[in-house]
């Protein structure tokens, strides 16, 4: 129900540590709700563009090596 989504949400917004590599992912959706997320691993994907993690506030180390980036995530303000 409504209290299980609540802590679901919660959940995902303490996540500071992410390995998404070698999961043949071609994108990186929904990533914005990780407000804590400090550290991504996202080698040997097929992903071409990084945009939304600019809303990662948090996020200091990222390695996205061995992608298909072509777009990479806007400056942040």
């Amino acid at each position: 129900g409504q209290h299980s989504e609540k802590n679901e949400k919660n959940l995902v917004r303490d996540i500071q540590f992410l390995d998404l590599s070698n999961l043949k992912l071609a994108s990186i959706d929904n990533l914005e709700n990780c407000s804590n997320l400090r550290h991504l691993l996202l080698r040997h994907n097929d992903i071409n563009c990084l945009l939304g993690l600019e809303k990662c506030r948090e996020l200091w180390r990222l390695d996205a090596c061995n992608n298909k980036v072509i777009e990479s995530f806007k400056k942040f303000d």
